[in-house]
């Protein structure tokens, strides 16, 4: 029997989209402003891992350009 998610886990699941959502829009308007994935990591206070992980979606998104 499969539990359904109940409305704290819905808004839970919610307010981390919106957050993920936020922190990968500042790396994009950094990155396309030329700062390197480094200097967008430190200003940013993320993992170089994480800056990737948006850097992946980022190319993802623009049809593969690097």
């Amino acid at each position: 029997v499969e539990r359904s998610r109940g409305l704290g886990d819905v808004y839970k699941r919610q307010k981390h989209n919106e957050a993920w959502m936020e922190a990968y829009n500042d790396f994009a308007v950094k990155y396309e402003s030329g700062m390197t994935i480094m200097e967008i990591a430190t200003e940013s206070k993320i993992s170089r891992r994480t800056a990737y992980r948006y850097k992946s979606y980022y190319d993802k998104l623009k049809g593969g350009r690097k």
